[in-house]
């Protein structure tokens, strides 16, 4: 007759525990171990010393199907299950299964990519030589592949020239490139408390090297700002805008038409970081008065990590941030002064490229309005059901759908780290906790010391995942 036993099962950070009871309750088998440098190891290893107190006859009588979660996610799976099936007192036969961890953190990076994306990568890790480094088809493929992918993108983002699209790692480089390249000594800039370190260092950076002037336009309690401030912090030295399209932590996004307005009537550059926008929302260079547009491949565009690039918009002279070998005009002492070359020193990411390009293709098919929607329904749906939740303080702007699918919260005054860790250990769940590189935001939201807590929904995530989300959220309340 079998009779069925409960297994327990948590794998964290430093150590493992297994618990395996009876209906009554009593343990028959409990395991403490540290956790391995991979949980997939630890919950193998664990499985193995299992099966042993089977056959050893420890539990003989041991026929059950228990579930425990995994606090260390691996890849793209958690173990969320063990079965053991008895066949006698030997020959007992562990099985060990996977489920997909629900994943909530696509504004780091969307881990699902296109079927089309992985193929081009594959494809061209076998295929593409370096370009402009040979006459041999290798050689040319890439430079194929590379004129057509900047053509997507001049196109994509409504830039005017397509050889003044410039390949980089990510959107921190592409800012880099652009603050560094055009903000000269004693020049005064106007940023946001919105944005990221990677908009914030560089600019404080100059400002230490170069004597650059700073002012922020500040945000409320919302994360909302005061567009009359840009023309406010106007000073005669004032040589830029530098701004988000989006803020990373609210979700928040700004009116660059406006901005780019600003920036035009006062002969200012407008230099945008569209890390958390392109690829799920429309941005056209010419339209908003953009002078320079930073993007990153691997978030919204759903393309590889290690992609990204810098469009430039018109007449816009950017200094090379790095020099060295560009295959054409070597016999110069300094690097070519002609656009993509001049910032485009070393080998280039070509297969990430050619990931890229596909993404590109994929948000063609699929249709930009088509995955900003459906991003945002299952924004709204989590919203919605997770502001009424007792304990439960949500940050942004939400009067307003014109936005990125992203919710920052925090339950009670639990710290951020300890519920990501809840939903990540008891229910598979992967969100962000902490300061999210935007210090100034959080300060201005008042969390600095207890950060937040974000969801930030992709094309690839399910209204069942984010119900799932929205019942931890309410457990996780209803313990604190």
């Amino acid at each position: 007759m079998d009779e069925r036993y409960g297994v327990g099962i948590d794998i964290g950070s430093t150590c493992a525990k297994t618990v395996v009871v009876d209906g009554d309750g009593r343990i028959l088998w409990r395991d403490l171990r540290p956790t391995g440098w991979s949980s997939v190891d630890t919950a193998g290893a664990i499985r193995r010393d299992l099966t042993e107190a089977v056959k050893d006859g420890a539990l003989v009588r041991f026929v059950a199907t228990g579930y425990g979660r995994v606090s260390v996610p691996f890849a793209h799976r958690c173990v969320t299950e063990i079965s053991c099936h008895a066949r006698g007192a030997a020959g007992q036969i562990l099985l060990m299964k996977e489920y997909p961890m629900i994943y909530l953190d696509n504004a780091a990076t969307t881990m699902t990519k296109p079927a089309c994306v992985v193929r081009a990568v594959t494809e061209a890790l076998t295929s593409l030589g370096n370009t402009s480094r040979g006459a041999h088809e290798g050689a040319l493929n890439t430079n194929r592949l590379l004129y057509r992918t900047r053509k997507k993108l001049a196109d994509f983002f409504g830039c005017p020239r397509s050889e003044q699209v410039v390949f980089t790692n990510n959107s921190t480089e592409a800012l880099n490139i652009a603050i560094c390249g055009t903000i000269h000594r004693g020049d005064h800039v106007i940023t946001t408390v919105l944005e990221h370190n990677s908009v914030l260092r560089p600019l404080y950076r100059l400002e230490k090297e170069r004597g650059v002037q700073l002012s922020f336009v500040q945000a409320d309690r919302l994360g909302r700002i005061n567009y009359s401030d840009f023309e406010r912090l106007i000073q005669p030295n004032t040589r830029a805008i530098v701004c988000t399209h989006a803020s990373n932590l609210t979700g928040n996004m700004l009116d660059i038409d406006r901005i780019g307005k600003i920036a035009a009537a006062h002969g200012l550059l407008f230099i945008l970081d569209a890390s958390q926008t392109a690829g799920a929302t429309p941005v056209h260079m010419a339209k908003s008065g953009i002078s320079l547009l930073c993007f990153t491949g691997h978030k919204s565009m759903m393309g590889p990590q290690g992609t990204g690039g810098l469009c430039i918009n018109g007449d816009v002279e950017v200094d090379p941030f790095k020099v060295g070998g560009t295959g054409v005009q070597s016999y110069l002492t300094e690097q070519p002064r002609e656009y993509p070359t001049r910032l485009e020193a070393g080998t280039l990411n070509g297969h990430g490229i050619a990931g890229l390009s596909a993404a590109v293709d994929f948000i063609a098919a699929t249709g930009m309005d088509a995955i900003h929607a459906h991003e945002i329904a299952l924004c709204r749906r989590f919203y919605e059901a997770v502001v009424s939740i007792p304990k439960v303080r949500v940050y942004g702007d939400f009067s307003s759908w014109n936005r990125c699918p992203v919710v920052a919260l925090n339950i009670g005054e639990t710290d951020s780290a300890v519920v990501c860790d809840a939903l990540a250990c008891d229910y598979g769940i992967a969100t962000r906790a902490g300061a999210h590189c935007a210090p100034l935001m959080h300060r201005a939201l008042g969390t600095e010391a207890q950060g937040a807590v974000r969801f930030s929904f992709g094309y690839f995530n399910t209204a069942e995942e984010v119900d799932a989300a929205i019942e931890a959220v309410r457990d996780i309340a209803g313990r604190n």
